[in-house]
């Protein structure tokens, strides 16, 4: 087991191509050759100007300028053309089967190692605490501020515009819908709270609290479907058959 552990990791990370990426002029992608096709016409017209200059009778003034032209030309579709190829590798690297099982289980050993922090230094305060400050004092062992850091972002929070407001508060629910803090922390209990102090009201508090969660179960139903299918589907119960091969299975994925 142990073996077959590392021999995931090991392929999980080479297959992200970070140590290892393909060089651009050697990637066979359409977007690669693209690019590098316009670095090489760019490069060809600065060292046709370089040559012309170096030359005995200099350079011919409109051959500068239209060479200008070119290299302003070929200039303005580059970032365009490089962020098309960095979207092209990190779409090509998330759809390898090996970098989705490895996504995969790296949710599970995160969530492995929050449980494990939080049963050896969080549960034993929160069973000898007696008030507010001994739940503060227990959350500052996981590195969450204390009450008086709390009452200050929440005030400064209260100053911003309501699409930051929106922005911020959407972000700390998908965060804890896919880490699934909640299931170890009061996370969502908190988030839930202090809805009507940041949206100003009880009504908008709460409307905002579910349209955030939903958001959040939405994420983590799309990384599901997208991450952990196949290896649900080939996931085996004591040298049982596949669950994907299972009659109930079936009837649940159509």
């Amino acid at each position: 087991a142990v073996q077959q552990w590392w021999n995931e990791t090991y392929a999980f990370w080479d297959a992200l191509e970070i140590w290892n990426a393909i060089p651009i002029k050697d990637d066979p992608g359409r977007e690669a050759v693209v690019l590098q096709a316009q670095v090489d016409r760019m490069n060809a017209t600065l060292q046709q100007v370089i040559a012309a200059r170096a030359s005995p009778g200099g350079i011919d003034p409109g051959f500068e300028r239209r060479a200008n032209k070119e290299v302003e030309f070929l200039m303005r579709d580059l970032p365009g053309l490089t962020l098309a190829y960095y979207q092209m590798r990190i779409t090509r690297t998330l759809n390898k089967p090996v970098v989705k099982r490895g996504l995969s289980s790296s949710v599970v050993y995160t969530n492995f190692a929050v449980l494990a922090i939080f049963l050896r230094v969080i549960a034993p305060r929160l069973l000898t605490a007696s008030s507010m400050d001994d739940l503060f004092e227990a959350g500052e062992s996981l590195g969450i501020p204390d009450r008086a850091t709390l009452a200050g972002w929440l005030d400064a929070l209260q100053a911003y515009d309501p699409l930051t407001k929106i922005g911020l508060y959407t972000a700390a629910f998908v965060l804890e819908k896919i880490s699934m803090l909640s299931e170890f922390l009061p996370i969502q209990i908190g988030l839930k709270t202090l809805a009507p102090a940041v949206f100003g009201g009880l009504l908008p508090g709460a409307l905002a609290s579910a349209a955030c969660e939903t958001l959040g179960a939405v994420c983590n139903f799309l990384i599901g479907r997208a991450f952990l299918t196949d290896r649900i589907r080939s996931f085996s119960i004591f040298d049982g058959p596949p669950i994907g091969e299972a009659k109930w299975f079936t009837a649940l994925s159509r």
